[in-house]
């Protein structure tokens, strides 16, 4: 149950939450059945008359009676005009077109589009209705679930049993041009309305367009296994997300299980057994290596950390369990994988903890075609000498384009806590080394970290000062100067407590990295001191400040949501610019400790929208435009790792022109443009911040931009002496 719509093809809309058990695919479907037109989901079934829509979530043995919501149309009009009732709207043709009906009511049509994660609805007018103001759509509610608002929208719920949402309207010209509604439901009535500014310059058709979806709450194994522990990774040869838990058959039974989900977060198979143990498995942990179409998962027994190989394509695992860490009598522990997202190299990178040196180790781990593991090379010790103990491990889920990861742990030094950091190639060879994110002033602990190779954000716990029992949660970008490798590579950005109320404790952050965003998740306590709810931000990764605000993936005073991970596509494919992420975490029922894994995607369809165009050329740094949203007065457009303390020319414009210089490509039509000229740092560095209204309509204005800069010597592009970054494609988003 969130506040935020979490899944989207081209629009935020409302999605379901999966409970990761047993069950297979399923699609939505649309049939007529005595007469009436049924249709059904993943979760859900929906029946449909003219004037009528009943929508039935599937809430389990949970739910004492079926708890459908059904919603009858009752008006159309203007905001400054007489609504038409429906009754006085054309007698409704039903035009069915596979899994979508319209009800064509003259120049209103009704639509429905059965989907598998519920049912949008949309209406298009052909000629608006009489009046001025906002466009105004009501229609009629009869449930007996309760109402309450979210962000975008409305939840109609039953405490322990989950609900259905009504979420994020949407208008769409014929032109293309969108813009956000609002939502609301007072005494029965639920009102979608767009604003008039954009409606009186529309181009009809006006499409309006919210989403009926279901939130599941319900234990799909019926409370008799415990799921607990995940971790989540992405093959994107396959387009499929991996989840990895503990289910606990008895008090000395614990097994680890695989789910294959597709790449909308459906269920694609029933659980697949990964390793079956005894007492002390635990600490399941998953990375994809996209070149080899496989994942690698890890988790730790009483022996060490085992290993196993795992198709991408049906989430079949190998025959070969091979023991990869084994300290030499001692204890590994904390084991965190890193993956591989190029076609370049074929392995993943595990780290844990050494308990007998207490330090941090790494090595290489190879997924072979016959489904079986190698290990290429030996332990490399990442945590250096001359502290006391390192510990809680941590790194990046991919190494993006460069094969960089970063690596995080916590380090003790005179009962001193503090977050330290390492970057590495894919081979293990240092860029940094043993670089402090925190200092000795607060305490710190717990980190974790994401990126894409050249810039990556960290986050960990850090003691409250007035509460020393507590923690809050900090933020920090780390990126690093190409020209600069060894000890002192790091270049740090501030860093930023998204989370600093004394009254709670906030803990387990998790970070995902999405491009032009991130996430950072953790377990956020709740009214009562033993339960927690996963609070998500998405933060700009060079301030580390929120982009939209938080959001929550379940609610109610009897479930504790904890052991969040997350997964973005990004991170199995260098060469995606999607920004769609999986989240999934431990939910367990406060009164009787039962478990289970769930899962829900997340499209940053709101922080704007970066995609690279390509283009870059020598020395000419890297471009990032990041947070493109409506009234973001601090939007900056940024270059990293050019020239440093040379002239530099920011060029921004509509439109393209592709001209081609040397090994060079101009993408932005300079002759129709905006050009800044600055000078870049000693590191490379600049910047040009264009502040964005807090005006809707400049939602979904798209440009290119790129940096050429002087290399004061020879230059990619000799005909003008520059070298060019990449050019990006921004969209503001609201």
């Amino acid at each position: 149950m969130t506040r935020k719509s979490l899944l989207s093809a081209a629009v935020a809309l409302a999605a379901a939450s999966l409970a990761l058990a047993q069950g297979t695919p399923t699609l939505s479907s649309l049939q007529r059945l005595h007469g009436d037109l049924y249709g059904a989901g993943d979760d859900y079934q929906a029946h449909f008359t003219p004037g009528t829509f009943e929508f039935l979530p599937a809430l389990g043995s949970a739910a004492p009676r079926d708890l459908p919501v059904q919603f009858t149309l009752e008006s159309v009009g203007r905001q400054h005009g007489q609504p038409v009732p429906a009754s006085e709207l054309a007698r409704p043709h039903e035009v069915q077109r596979g899994t979508s009906v319209d009800y064509v009511r003259g120049s209103v049509t009704e639509t429905y589009d059965v989907r598998v994660d519920g049912v949008e609805q949309s209406f298009t007018f052909r000629t608006l209705p009489a009046g001025g103001g906002d466009l105004v759509v009501r229609g009629r509610i009869e449930t007996d679930l309760a109402a309450r608002s979210i962000r975008d929208g409305v939840e109609f719920f039953m405490n322990d049993v989950g609900g259905v949402t009504v979420s994020k309207v949407i208008g769409i010209d014929a032109a293309g041009m969108r813009t956000p509604g609002t939502l609301s439901f007072e005494d029965g009535v639920l009102e979608l309305r767009l604003p008039g500014e954009f409606v009186e310059t529309a181009q009809l058709p006006l499409v309006l367009d919210p989403l009926f979806g279901t939130t599941i709450d319900v234990d799909s194994t019926a409370n008799d296994q415990d799921n607990q522990d995940p971790d989540i990774a992405y093959d994107a040869a396959n387009d499929n997300f991996y989840c990895v838990f503990e289910r606990q058959f008895s008090a000395i039974n614990v097994s680890i299980m695989g789910q294959v989900l597709n790449g909308d977060l459906t269920l694609q198979s029933a659980n697949l057994v990964v390793a079956i143990s005894g007492l002390g498995v635990s600490d399941p942990t998953v990375a994809n290596v996209r070149f080899n179409e496989r994942f690698v998962v890890a988790w730790r027994d009483t022996a060490g950390i085992q290993g196993k190989s795992v198709r991408g394509a049906n989430g079949v695992s190998g025959p070969q369990r091979l023991l990869v860490a084994n300290p030499g009598g001692g204890f590994a522990l904390e084991p965190d994988l890193g993956g591989e997202s190029t076609m370049v190299d074929d392995e993943a990178i595990l780290v844990w903890t050494n308990t007998v040196t207490d330090d941090i180790y790494a090595r290489q781990i190879r997924p072979l075609s016959d489904d079986t593991l190698s290990l290429n090379g030996g332990q490399v010790l990442i945590s250096g000498t001359g502290t006391q103990f390192n510990n809680q491990p941590a790194i990046s889920k991919s190494g993006g384009s460069t094969g960089y990861h970063m690596i995080v742990w916590h380090e003790n030094v005179n009962g001193r806590d503090r977050v330290i950091s390492a970057i590495v190639n894919r081979n293990l060879g240092f860029i940094d080394a043993n670089t402090p994110l925190t200092s000795n002033n607060d305490e710190h602990f717990n980190p974790d970290v994401d990126g894409d190779g050249r810039l990556w954000v960290a986050a960990y716990e850090r003691e409250e000062p007035t509460n020393p029992t507590e923690t809050d949660i900090a933020v920090r970008g780390v990126t690093i100067n190409d020209a600069l490798f060894g000890s002192d590579n790091a270049i740090l950005f501030a860093e930023n407590l998204i989370e600093a109320s004394p009254l709670d404790d906030d803990r387990n952050p998790k970070v995902c990295f999405l491009g032009s965003s991130a996430l950072v998740a953790y377990e956020d306590e709740g009214v009562n001191p033993s339960e927690y709810d996963v609070r998500i931000w998405n933060v700009d990764p060079f301030t580390a400040e929120s982009c939209t605000g938080f959001s929550s993936v379940e609610f109610g005073l009897s479930r504790n949501s904890i052991r969040i991970e997350m997964a973005s596509k990004r991170a199995g494919d260098a060469d995606s610019d999607s920004e769609q992420a999986a989240i999934i975490w431990e939910s367990t029922v406060v009164a009787t400790g039962n478990s289970d894994v769930f899962a829900r995607a997340w499209l940053a369809n709101d922080d704007g929208d970066m995609i690279d165009q390509g283009g870059g050329c020598g020395g000419g740094g890297l471009a990032y435009a990041t947070c493109a949203e409506v009234g973001n007065l601090d939007f900056t457009h940024r270059l990293f790792t050019s020239h440093g303390g040379a002239t530099t020319w920011f060029v921004l414009s509509p439109q393209t022109i592709n001209a081609f210089c040397g090994s060079c490509t101009l993408v932005p039509d300079v002759f129709n443009a905006f050009v800044y000229t600055t000078t870049t740092d000693i590191l490379g560095r600049a910047s040009v911040v264009t502040p964005i209204p807090s005006v809707t309509a400049l939602a979904g204005i798209s440009w290119y931009e790129q940096w050429a800069t002087d290399p004061s010597g020879a230059s990619s592009c000799a005909a003008w002496g520059v070298d060019f970054s990449n050019a990006l494609r921004v969209t503001i988003e609201d």
